[in-house]
């Protein structure tokens, strides 16, 4: 399996959340397309800039992963969340590194980063998952 490529990641994670867009030679359209898009559907289209395939749902996103520990993340790893706006797992977003995450917090909301370690975001941490090829 190909390792995660972190370069690749992270100027995908920029030209999704609009940085570096003329330098990547992405057009505007992207950024406003992430706008459109639900947690799941950003990591997989996230994921999928980068050369990976990503089911649908944040459920099988996290079944598909391998288990990191918190203390274990780094950038590219999705971190998800349980009981957010229903039962179970309901959110995703990308680890950036820094105690941070870059998230699509709902369809009609701009792609943001949120800090992991908000008194929210812990109480509703289920776990993370890694993808390496």
């Amino acid at each position: 399996a190909e390792a995660f490529d972190r370069e690749r990641y992270h100027s995908c994670r920029s030209a999704a959340y609009g940085r570096d867009r003329v330098k990547l030679g992405i057009s505007r359209k992207v950024s406003v397309f992430c706008i459109l898009l639900d947690c799941s559907g950003f990591t997989q289209y996230s994921y999928r800039k980068i050369g990976y395939t990503l089911n649908r749902t944040a459920v099988i996103q996290l079944e598909n992963g391998l288990v990191v520990a918190k203390a274990d993340m780094q950038p590219g790893d999705l971190v998800f969340f349980q009981n957010t706006y229903k039962a179970g797992i309901s959110h995703v977003g990308i680890y950036v590194g820094d105690g941070k995450f870059i998230h699509a917090p709902q369809s009609g909301k701009v792609v943001s980063y949120s800090n992991l370690n908000s008194a929210y975001n812990t109480s509703h941490y289920y776990g993370a998952a890694r993808y390496t090829g």
